[in-house]
């Protein structure tokens, strides 16, 4: 039982993921918390850095060779046809005198790659060629594809939820001495701004077991908990999502002419004459009363920001 409990509180006590980089974006190899957006469609320095603002971002630094040779690789392959793409680097008026700098980044361009002959006279904006990562100053107004850098994301669930990794999302028990009805539990997990549990994996279907189990060794399972799946000509997930996995129980599902709805059995014991339906499902009434559902919801993102050893204006 203490290690039920231990197993249970460290669940819970998990509500943070590990930064990942969002959808759409390379991961640095270089740094955990940076991620690389190439953006093919072309555009001047200008429209190129307000377009990266926009997706949470600045135009790339490149403060290092691997940094540079990273950008090459991700270039190569996201922008065919192009020879050169921008990255946030800018002659700048500093001071009454003239600075290359990483210009949304407040610092002095130290490490550099230019091509021979660079940085020409004239031309404020760095782009760097695709074949060779050399960089040259170029026109800011002349249209290129362009690579911006954006924070990996943490995932996080608010307190008392349950984070999984695999999935990103948050999961929660939810209880009530006097019950609830299938509906009533989906209007419970609303009211929390969640739906109803859906079921995609072994990682999942554990989860839910993990919060929900009492410990209980009775040889017909404890009363079970809601999730989400009803049946209505063939199942599916109130949420939406698709009925890819299933973990039923021994003769089940069943009666679904009457019993179109399903609820997960977390107790029972192993010896028993049941011991099938542990950590299984089973078809019920929508209408039957249960007093525990599982909700789960999106987990919430925050941006992890890297302040690199760089020279500051």
């Amino acid at each position: 039982m203490l290690q039920f409990l231990l197993l249970l509180f460290c669940l819970i006590a998990q509500t943070f993921g590990n930064p990942s980089c969002p959808p759409g974006t390379t991961p640095s190899q270089h740094s955990k918390d940076v991620c690389f957006l190439p953006i093919q469609s072309p555009s001047t320095f200008t429209e190129a850095e307000r377009i990266c603002v926009a997706r949470g971002g600045h135009l790339v630094p490149v403060y290092d060779q691997f940094t540079n040779s990273e950008l090459g690789y991700v270039a190569n392959s996201a922008f065919p046809g192009y020879s050169d793409f921008w990255v946030g680097g800018q002659l700048t008026d500093l001071d009454s005198s003239m600075a290359w700098l990483w210009k949304w980044f407040d610092s002095v361009i130290r490490y550099n790659d230019w091509a021979p002959g660079e940085p020409s006279v004239g031309h404020n904006c760095i782009s760097v060629s695709i074949s060779k990562a050399w960089w040259t100053a170029n026109d800011c107004n002349v249209a290129k594809p362009f690579i911006c850098r954006v924070p990996a994301q943490n995932f996080y669930c608010d307190d008392g939820w349950a984070y999984l990794e695999d999935t990103k999302m948050c999961y929660k028990m939810f209880s009530s001495m006097n019950g609830f009805d299938f509906n009533g539990a989906g209007e419970l997990c609303s009211n929390h701004n969640s739906k109803i549990v859906s079921i995609h994996s072994d990682a999942e279907n554990t989860m839910v077991g993990q919060l929900t189990t009492f410990g209980t060794q009775l040889d017909w399972p404890i009363v079970g908990v809601w999730i989400g799946l009803n049946y209505d000509g063939s199942f599916s997930w109130t949420d939406g999502t698709p009925y890819n996995y299933q973990a039923w129980g021994d003769d089940d599902p069943n009666k679904l002419d009457s019993q179109d709805c399903v609820n997960f059995y977390a107790d029972g014991t192993s010896n028993g004459e049941y011991r099938t339906y542990i950590m299984k499902w089973d078809t019920s009434s929508c209408g039957s009363t249960l007093k525990r559902t599982v909700c789960k919801k999106q987990a919430n993102t925050v941006a992890v920001f890297q302040n690199p050893q760089v020279s500051k204006i």
